[in-house]
């Protein structure tokens, strides 16, 4: 969370176009970037986080209810082959 308090205003006063998140921990910044800028949000997910191998029950569910809340907001998706 301490990046968040630090990358958040910091692109804000940028007022970006275009904000590129990459991968899921950026996301929740990018989103709040996006309702206060209006900017375009690009989400670019390397993996399906739900699904590494290893992955505790608590991260996987709040993996899925970023994505969850997250989806409807994203302008524009990229991924690593068509099967996400």
């Amino acid at each position: 969370m301490g990046s968040i308090k630090l990358l958040v205003p910091a692109a804000i006063k940028s007022s970006p176009e275009i904000l590129h998140c990459h991968d899921i921990i950026t996301l929740p910044a990018g989103l709040i970037v996006k309702f206060r800028t209006k900017c375009t949000l690009v989400y670019d997910a390397h993996e399906i986080y739900e699904q590494v191998p290893g992955i505790d029950k608590f991260r996987q569910k709040f993996y899925r209810l970023i994505h969850s809340v997250a989806q409807r907001y994203i302008d524009a998706f990229i991924t690593i082959n068509n099967s996400i």
